[in-house]
């Protein structure tokens, strides 16, 4: 079996580093036999820009393959990773290939009743986020330098790190500090050590706390543990809360707890939710009086596996008005998990509610809230079909046996047959015994 595929079809834990290993290793576009997959890669100092951007990018390919976007399109697969201090999201769009060629051969222009309209004005949020594509039509050579901002942005923004160090290094010799920084992380992501170092220094010297912080994290690679420290305070100082947070983790490393947890509480004091986790643990390890306000303030500034912690625990204290709360916050900051743990609480008694989790679960790439949503629908055959294609692109077999079935039924042989063949292949036995009474 072709690795590359089972990249895609393993079941994921759609929000850790062992899930951003393996999107990484995935190809930009892959086809299937019955679907498209389209990935959307990004890098970004704030999450929710780079998580925006990698769905953007995935959706565009998308829209450029199809020539629009079907209302079962899905963009499924998303995980951010920390690249340094800056965060490296992937997201996976996917499409069937029979709505992808019914979107792109519609008889009448405009007609929206197979167009997933909610996506559509998420792809066009994504260029407006990224100057709608401007740097496509701008010149940049050695001469003509007025534009290369625009363009290396451009480049960078959508995930081309090789096209964008030209023109972002040009930007940088004029002396646009901005430049030299997405330079700097340009080269960081290429390996390019040296050359990312130069431009991070360039910037640093002229304040920019995002490149001091760069500039020691890429310092400590080369062993410069002294001098990565200082990157780090100046960053702190120039009120960078990931700076204080990783001058807190450099002073944790050398055994000095005090001066780390009076970092990480001054990142915390600066808005960032991972200073906050970060002196709950020092605290609660240490000893030294556990204070659950700076979880609950992590949760508020957007930690969503932090709120769906505390949900959880609510939710075994019997607590549960509390944990309704932080349940529906995870779920409100994509966290699937958070979703169905929250759809799974109010299943007995608030079945419409509970469906209504399920659904923003399934959205969010969450197998379990997909094949709850299968479950419940047993009766509504479309449906059911719906949420049986979705649990089998997350790579619940199956689901894929089910769906296979369904096919062959309706007299769709070649579909049928391919569904039942990916799942004999991928271990699910009753798919290879269906398949020899054929």
């Amino acid at each position: 079996m072709n690795k590359i595929i089972l990249l895609f079809l393993i079941p994921l834990s759609l929000y850790g580093q062992e899930a951003c290993d393996t999107l990484a290793l995935a190809p930009s576009f892959y086809q299937e036999t019955e679907w498209f997959w389209f990935k959307g890669h990004s890098v970004d100092i704030d999450l929710k820009k780079a998580q925006t951007k990698a769905r953007g990018i995935a959706l565009e390919k998308l829209y450029d393959k199809c020539e629009g976007i079907h209302k079962n399109a899905k963009v499924f697969h998303q995980c951010s990773r920390r690249l340094g201090a800056a965060q490296e999201s992937f997201a996976i769009a996917s499409i069937f290939r029979k709505d992808c060629n019914a979107i792109k051969y519609r008889k009448e222009d405009g007609d929206t009743e197979i167009t997933n309209e909610k996506l559509v004005v998420e792809m066009r949020s994504f260029f407006k986020l990224i100057n709608n594509h401007q740097g496509k039509t701008l010149i940049c050579t050695p001469e003509k330098r007025t534009n290369c901002l625009k363009i290396g942005q451009y480049y960078f923004d959508m995930g081309q790190f090789l096209k964008s160090i030209v023109p972002l290094e040009y930007a940088c010799e004029d002396g646009i500090i901005k430049a030299c920084f997405l330079g700097g992380i340009g080269n960081y992501i290429l390996k390019e050590e040296s050359a990312a170092l130069t431009l991070f220094r360039r910037a640093c010297k002229k304040d920019n706390s995002d490149a001091c912080l760069f500039l020691g994290i890429s310092l400590l690679r080369f062993q410069k543990n002294n001098l990565a420290k200082n990157k780090f305070l100046k960053s702190c100082h120039l009120g960078n809360a990931r700076g204080c947070l990783f001058l807190g983790e450099w002073n944790y490393q050398q055994k000095n707890e005090n001066q780390a947890l009076k970092s990480f509480y001054n990142s915390c004091l600066m808005d960032y939710s991972e200073g906050c986790r970060k002196t709950y643990e020092l605290l609660s390890k240490k000893g030294w009086g556990i204070d659950s306000s700076f979880l609950h303030q992590a949760c508020l500034l957007g930690d969503n596996q932090i709120c769906l912690y505390r949900g959880l625990d609510e939710l075994a204290e019997k607590n549960y008005q509390k944990a309704v709360k932080f349940l529906n916050r995870s779920c409100e900051l994509g966290l699937g998990d958070g979703c169905f743990n929250l759809g799974l609480f109010l299943k007995e008694k608030y079945q419409e509610s509970s469906i209504s989790f399920y659904k923003k679960g399934c959205d969010l790439g969450n197998v379990s809230s997909c094949l709850e949503l299968e479950i419940f629908f047993q009766k509504n055959k479309e449906l059911k079909l719906s949420y049986q294609m979705y649990s089998c692109q997350l790579g619940i077999e199956s689901s894929c046996f089910k769906w296979g079935k369904h096919a062959l039924s309706s007299n769709q042989i070649s579909m049928g047959k391919n569904l039942l063949r990916r799942s004999c292949e991928r271990g699910f036995t009753k798919a290879c015994t269906y398949l020899k009474s054929l």
